[in-house]
Formats: C-alpha cells, structure tokens, sequence
C-alpha cells in the first residue's frame, strides 16, 4: 500500500514538473511575431539540429561586418515546408 502511494505521489509531482521546460522554452516566441527585421548579407552557416534550426549571416553596414543569427523551426519543420 506505501508503494503504490508513493508511486501516485511521484507520478503527480512528475506531471506537475515535467511541462515546465517546454513552457519555458516557447514562453516568449509570439513576442515577436509582429516584428520583421530584412537583412541582406552573406549566409555564414546554417545549421540544421533539434530542436531548431540555425542560419548565421555576417551583414556588411558601412565596411563594419556584423555576424546575425536566427533561430528557425527545426529540422522536420523545415524540410516539411520546403523540401
């Protein structure tokens, strides 16, 4: 009886903790849905790792070179929309 007890506390405690990380993780990403930056530049790097995807640009602006990076959706994403 203490064991199963003790494993329905675990358990609860388990799903109250567990979806913590993923709230933290995409908590912020509709803050900038309404803003569009362009750039123009020279692709660095891209890199294409869970759980999302990388492109780095180095941007030219009056002779100073400025290295960007943008955080994409991830891979199975990425090539679900363009292949």
């Amino acid at each position: 009886m203490k064991k199963r007890f003790l494993g329905v506390v675990v358990l609860v405690i388990w799903s109250a903790v567990l979806p913590a990380p993923v709230r933290a993780h995409h908590g912020d990403a509709g803050r900038y849905i309404a803003d569009v930056t362009t750039l123009t530049g020279t692709v660095a790097q891209f890199v294409m790792v869970n759980p999302h995807a990388f492109i780095v640009l180095d941007i030219i602006e009056n002779g100073t070179t400025t290295r960007w990076t943008a955080e994409l959706n991830g891979p199975q994403g990425m090539e679900k929309s363009f292949g």
